[in-house]
């Protein structure tokens, strides 16, 4: 008692702190049975404990000098128990990819690179990785109907030339171009000239879609008022969802530089 009294509080926390990691190594390590083969008998750490230390925060550096082992030791223990928490994750959510299992892992407190998750769940689901894979570069499109023509127009512009824009409409059903302009202002009195003029070609839609641009005003209240209010004469949206005027943007600009070589090359000095 009198020792124990000479000792300060902090000196009493080192040794109750190293009691208990002694009692603590000889309770949760256990070596395994001696074999003929050479080297130090490994030692068995329980996959539980190292989980439960990883929640609290302790480091794996810290784990090893409280075992008694070297570090890589954990980390090897680590990794093998992370495999088989992959497993696990994998047969609760099994169309996770590899950044949904770290996060599933970083939840429950295992700290394991992003890279060694992707090996782990190649080997583990290699199918279902190679599913995922191919499904990446699939765009999936809204399934597009028009019952007839002249039932839908749309109609967008290209702003991407300095001096130029190009004003353009297409009919949903026939994917017929029925104006095509190339002007220098973007004003809502040419878009409006342009689509009049097709108009007068091609007859009267039923409706038209386009983006919210202020070019589109004039159109809008055209249609508004030939075709009447509260059914959809001039419906707007987002110009990515404008499906129909989009693929013919790019179909018409791929085959421009094709055809025309020569052009496209004026085209590209004069867009820079």
């Amino acid at each position: 008692m009198g020792e124990i009294s000479a000792l300060g509080d902090t000196e009493v926390n080192n040794v109750a702190i190293a009691n208990l990691r002694e009692v603590l190594r000889q309770l949760q390590v256990q070596k395994v049975r001696e074999t003929p083969l050479p080297g130090r008998p490994s030692q068995n750490i329980p996959p539980e404990t190292i989980e439960t230390y990883l929640m609290r925060g302790i480091k794996a550096v810290e784990i090893a000098r409280l075992f008694g082992v070297s570090e890589m030791t954990i980390r090897r223990r680590m990794r093998e128990y992370g495999i088989r928490t992959v497993a696990e994750i994998q047969n609760l959510y099994p169309n996770s990819g590899y950044r949904m299992m770290h996060g599933h892992l970083s939840s429950r407190g295992v700290k394991v690179q992003v890279e060694r998750v992707r090996e782990s769940l190649r080997r583990v689901d290699p199918q279902g990785t190679q599913l995922r894979a191919l499904s990446l570069h699939t765009i999936r499109r809204r399934q597009y109907s028009v019952p007839a023509p002249n039932a839908m127009w749309h109609i967008d512009g290209n702003h991407k030339l300095i001096r130029w824009r190009i004003h353009g409409g297409i009919d949903g059903f026939s994917r017929m171009i029925v104006y095509l302009k190339a002007a220098m202002k973007n004003s809502a009195s040419v878009v409006l000239h342009s689509f009049i003029q097709a108009v007068n070609r091609f007859g009267l839609p039923s409706r038209v879609r386009s983006d919210k641009g202020r070019e589109n005003v004039d159109v809008a209240y055209f249609m508004v008022s030939n075709r009447g209010e509260n059914r959809h004469s001039h419906i707007t949206g987002r110009s990515v969802h404008n499906q129909r005027s989009r693929d013919c943007g790019g179909t018409f600009t791929s085959k421009f530089w094709t055809c025309y070589p020569v052009s496209s090359l004026i085209w590209r000095q004069m867009a820079h």
